[in-house]
């Protein structure tokens, strides 16, 4: 965030600063205000020096905590974020809003890439990004795409084995043949398990993992034979 600072070279206010400074600013009457908005709209497109303009607001709002489960904090932020933006358009300033994460999540991104553990993919550059086979939103299940993916394929082991811990029943690993994954404080996978039992037969489970990579917790939640 304070490189997308330096980067815009705007003054830089939280949104409680904002606040306190549009609380004690008086907004000229609806009447007047229109025509007076649609005079600065032209001056603003008519001006030929735009290097005079003032600087832009930057509203900062935050990501939350990657470990944490979705809550309501972020929407107070947003909304508070929007009314700022709202009000500062209205008095005829511009401004620019920034999403960045706080302390405790770079220390989390620090952690994860400095670990020898599964890579969760961060991106120092937005322009680095690339769509991977298996990515998935925040709340919502979406399916595995690429199922032969060496750590979805190593997850389904582990089920098996942890099932076998249990159950002593001398089930062997064949291959996740396929699976949904789920991203709330931790990866959620619903996986789809080819297996063979101590008769050599070819069996179907359906097996449910948690698993929080970022402090090396996995966890077998179900794991039953597929109808």
């Amino acid at each position: 965030m304070a490189a997308g600072r330096a980067f815009l070279g705007a003054r830089c206010f939280s949104l409680a600063a904002v606040a306190r400074r549009l609380a004690f600013t008086s907004l000229p009457p609806r009447r007047a205000l229109v025509p007076a908005l649609r005079r600065r709209v032209a001056s603003v497109h008519s001006s030929p020096d735009a290097a005079s303009a003032p600087e832009p607001y930057v509203l900062t709002t935050p990501l939350y905590y990657v470990n944490a489960p979705p809550h309501m904090a972020s929407a107070y932020t947003t909304i508070a974020r929007f009314q700022a933006s709202l009000l500062l358009g209205l008095l005829g300033k511009k401004d620019i809003s920034i999403t960045g994460t706080d302390v405790r999540g770079e220390k989390i991104a620090t952690s994860a890439e400095a670990s020898s553990g599964t890579n969760i993919y961060i991106y120092k550059h937005p322009g680095d990004r690339r769509v991977r086979g298996g990515e998935f939103f925040v709340g919502g299940w979406g399916v595995i795409r690429d199922v032969n993916d060496a750590h979805v394929q190593e997850i389904g082991a582990w089920a098996v084995a942890e099932h076998v811990k249990r159950a002593s029943d001398g089930l062997r690993f064949g291959r996740v043949a396929g699976g949904e994954r789920l991203l709330v404080a931790g990866y959620n996978y619903r996986l789809r398990i080819d297996a063979v039992n101590l008769a050599g037969q070819n069996v179907t489970y359906n097996a449910v993992v948690y698993e929080q990579p970022w402090t090396n917790t996995r966890q077998l939640v179900s794991f039953d034979r597929a109808e």
